[in-house]
């Protein structure tokens, strides 16, 4: 519906000819426009004399399918309970929409568990056909894909390019074009050392929570053996980082990809969780950190 002048569609209100719900109008005074949002029938409460401009709150407010959708978006990528507070935050709504978005998908029997005040969980087995991608979704990705392509190792590099062309065959036409330009680009860098272990093959022992044995070469001239658990790759500019526990040292370690002078891949298991591991050395360096 094109624009109109408040004093027109206030008539139309009153007529009974303009069936809209929820209005974004603008009145003068107080130093200037001021915007108010209101219900048809507070509309025409108003003066429509004082009325600058008046439109539809579609302009404004998110589709309701598309907070639906988010809310499952949302509860999908938390690592915990979500409170309906946080996510009236993020989608800029009342928590009392939320608590009656979230009747309606379990009414819909999205399996989500919880309550008011504790929060929700989405139950992990719930999944979604493929919906397409927003603008800013794609541009995201393919800049994210455009610094591993230039920064990341062989594989992930190959699996870069490789996922543009993915995105750009499956998007509509007319956002192909986003895939193409260069509105966000990734600079020239340095390209990072070379390494001297295979990555990828990292990346797997790490998912398999396998062990590697390596001969070192630090930065002060010394060469040492030792047997790693290896739980992230860490990707600088210039460097890569293995982050592992060392048994040799008793403790976690960052080891430079293009200083290991041997590595052999074991087939032995370390005993710990990757994700506990991680979250011990994660503590460890946000400890180092506040120390320092």
């Amino acid at each position: 519906m094109p624009a109109n002048d408040g004093v027109t569609w206030c008539a139309e209100v009153a007529a009974g000819t303009l069936s809209v719900s929820r209005f974004a109008f603008t009145i003068e005074g107080f130093g200037g426009g001021v915007a108010f949002l209101t219900d048809a029938k507070t509309l025409l409460d108003f003066r429509p004399i004082y009325i600058l401009s008046l439109h539809w709150e579609r302009t404004l407010f998110m589709r309701r399918a598309d907070r639906l959708f988010q809310i499952i978006q949302i509860l999908r990528s938390a690592q915990r309970a979500v409170t309906a507070v946080a996510i009236a935050e993020e989608l800029r709504t009342s928590p009392r929409t939320i608590y009656r978005d979230i009747a309606d998908l379990m009414a819909q029997h999205v399996p989500i568990r919880g309550e008011a005040g504790i929060g929700y969980v989405l139950d992990q087995s719930y999944d979604m056909p493929p919906l397409m991608l927003t603008p800013n979704e794609i541009e995201a990705a393919v800049l994210g894909a455009r610094w591993v392509a230039s920064q990341g190792d062989p594989a992930l590099a190959v699996g870069a390019r490789d996922l543009i062309g993915k995105i750009r065959a499956v998007i509509p036409p007319h956002l192909r074009h986003i895939t193409l330009d260069d509105t966000t680009m990734v600079p020239a860098l340095t390209p990072p050392a070379t390494d001297a272990i295979d990555v990828a093959k990292v990346r797997e022992w790490i998912r398999s929570r396998n062990k590697i044995r390596i001969r070192y070469f630090s930065k002060k001239n010394q060469v040492s053996d030792r047997v790693i658990w290896p739980i992230a790759v860490a990707y600088f500019d210039s460097v890569r980082l293995i982050v592992a526990w060392c048994e040799h040292r008793g403790g976690y370690r960052h080891f430079r990809t293009d200083r290991i002078v041997q590595a052999d891949f074991l087939g032995d298991t370390f005993p710990t969780a990757v994700e506990e591991l991680r979250k011990a050395w994660w503590n460890q360096e946000f400890a180092h950190a506040h120390v320092h």
